[in-house]
């Protein structure tokens, strides 16, 4: 596996701006410069937009090396093993597709828990602000993946959050978090989700988890 910087150059921003595609799926097709399409083979790579950055810089998850074309792109890779074990503590930051079943169809958990909120008699007015449920439905959200993958969540804050609408995908609800989490069960497991992603809609630059020892 490798982990790299891809830093956009003038002409891939130009590229980008002039793709017909709405974000997040132009960055989606971009990103592909980087990995040539096998027609036969799944997509071995994740990444993210690191928000703020002028010109756009990504960071890739891949098992495959980028193939670096210099006009466009300014790539600095390296190997990538994260070692994991039972009872580390470990920061992660990740921008999360957070979806949850209801009635047997994938919703927003912040969508879904003012919509329960709603279902329970709160009027608008005493609705809390999306800041606090994004807060709250998140950290249930990890919660929920931690209890599947084995880790406990220690704390978690949510960072900002948003909803991307009628780009010819449907509509994604995401979160951005910051969390630590301590390692209880297969640190396998827990490696895997840093090497492919955590959450759904990895497609669109969701769920690649940076971690660090806390």
């Amino acid at each position: 596996m490798f982990i790299s910087k891809v830093r956009f150059l003038k002409p891939a921003v130009k590229k980008l701006l002039d793709r017909p595609e709405n974000y997040p799926a132009s960055v989606k097709n971009q990103m592909w410069d980087l990995f040539p399409r096998d027609p036969n083979a799944d997509r071995d790579f994740i990444f993210r937009f690191e928000e703020g950055s002028n010109p756009p810089i990504m960071t890739v998850i891949s098992e495959r090396e980028p193939q670096i074309n210099p006009s466009l792109y300014d790539v600095q890779t390296k190997p990538y093993d994260p070692q994991i074990e039972k009872g580390m503590s470990l920061v992660i930051k990740c921008v999360a597709n957070t979806v949850e079943k209801y009635k047997g169809q994938p919703h927003g958990v912040i969508t879904n828990m003012k919509k329960q909120a709603q279902r329970e008699g709160l009027s608008a007015r005493e609705l809390p602000s999306r800041d606090v449920i994004a807060q709250e439905a998140g950290k249930n959200w990890l919660e929920g993946q931690g209890d599947r993958v084995g880790f406990d969540v220690n704390s978690f804050v949510a960072l900002n959050h948003g909803v991307y609408k009628d780009f010819g995908y449907g509509t994604l609800e995401w979160i951005d978090f910051k969390a630590t989490i301590t390692v209880k069960d297969d640190p396998k497991e827990v490696k895997k989700i840093l090497m492919k992603g955590l959450g759904k809609r990895k497609c669109f630059g969701f769920g690649l988890v940076l971690a660090r020892r806390a």
